[in-house]
């Protein structure tokens, strides 16, 4: 049952932002251990998973039967590259909190895309649904790669990327540009159990 919507909650800056989030987070894994989180990388969420790994380093417990499922990746570019999703989730939250068999992503150079979001839908229904997801809010008002348009894909599916996704900081660390995204579909995103939308920043104050 996904639980109803909340009214938006204003905190003073990103650091306050990240330590309710990271607490939500904690909570969630207490009240339900084997949770499957949905996660997506980006600047705005990054401290929250910060603030997760240096609790896990506390409360190593806290983690032991979480299942985590990354919400997209950039289509395109090696796994290992600098401003994959992979490698970013990978680095801050994964290792740290040594989830690597626990840990579902999209790859972002398969031999057929289209099979790849197969996969990945069909393990979510197999293993889902999601407990808790944390999204992030792109420049053009995007959740993952869910872009604007006069419909949106409900399944994981091959996103065209926008000019305004093109732009994101991540991709500064490569020296490669995508090509198209994989992301999950909005009504897997909004079957979840809870949703945590995080926004922070000037930019964000349009979208």
């Amino acid at each position: 049952m996904v639980t109803p919507m909340r009214p938006p909650k204003v905190l003073s800056d990103h650091e306050a932002v990240s330590q309710f989030a990271s607490e939500w987070l904690s909570t969630r894994l207490r009240e339900r251990p084997g949770s499957l989180l949905c996660l997506a990388a980006g600047s705005t969420p990054t401290r929250t998973y910060e603030l997760l790994a240096e609790r896990g380093g506390r409360e190593p417990a806290l983690f032991e039967r979480c299942k985590l499922l990354k919400l997209d990746e950039w289509g395109g570019l090696p796994m290992d590259d600098p401003a994959t999703c992979e490698r970013q989730l990978r680095s801050v939250l994964v290792e740290p909190l040594r989830l690597t068999e626990r840990n579902t992503a999209f790859q972002s150079q398969p031999a057929d895309p289209q099979q790849e979001c197969a996969r990945v839908g069909e393990w979510l229904a197999q293993h889902g649904p999601i407990d808790a997801c944390v999204l992030g809010l792109g420049l053009n008002g995007h959740p993952g790669f869910n872009e604007p348009g006069e419909t949106l894909t409900p399944h994981a599916h091959i996103a065209e990327l926008s000019a305004a996704s093109l732009t994101h900081d991540m991709l500064e660390k490569s020296a490669r540009r995508p090509t198209y995204g994989l992301t999950l579909g909005m009504a897997e995103v909004l079957q979840s159990r809870e949703i945590w939308l995080l926004v922070s920043g000037i930019a964000k104050r349009e979208p």
